[in-house]
């Protein structure tokens, strides 16, 4: 028999996290579409500025075959962002995407390459995929706002 055609699955996210800064608004509920409802964190005040957080998406299957992240953001002045995936296998984030952004929203479409299932957080079945998004600027507090966070796969 031939092998089932790839799904294309799109999942939003199950919570959020904070490393760095604070919750200014918002949650998980408010990255689930590009709807101009934020979530946002303030950045550190002291220091280099930085505003870090991460979300979770769950039910995520361990065989997929593809997996791209978008996310749409802005900043209320302009910051070093990156994006991030978490390596299960390795207990790291590894970096897709980085460049600056400034107060009008902007749209980041990364494609994740590697071994895809050690982006899992299960060695069978489905588990959790997280990604993180890290803002920093030298100097003047600020705070980020993301509209959309989202994974798109095919299993």
């Amino acid at each position: 028999a031939p092998a089932p055609a790839p799904v294309t699955v799109v999942a939003s996210l199950s919570s959020v996290g904070l490393y760095t800064g604070s919750v200014r608004s918002g949650g998980a509920g408010q990255l689930g579409a590009d709807d101009n409802a934020y979530f946002a964190v303030n950045s550190t005040t002291s220091g280099t500025r930085v505003a870090d957080w991460y979300g979770q998406i769950g039910g995520v299957a361990n065989t997929l075959r593809s997996l791209k992240v978008t996310y749409r953001g802005k900043s209320s002045y302009s910051c070093s962002q990156s994006v991030y995936v978490y390596r299960w296998t390795t207990g790291t984030w590894t970096r897709f995407d980085s460049r600056s952004v400034g107060t009008s929203e902007l749209e980041v479409n990364m494609s994740v390459t590697g071994t895809l299932a050690d982006y899992v957080s299960r060695t069978s079945g489905d588990g959790e995929v997280a990604v993180r998004v890290r803002c920093t600027r030298d100097s003047g507090s600020y705070y980020t706002s993301g509209d959309l966070l989202k994974i798109t796969y095919e299993r």
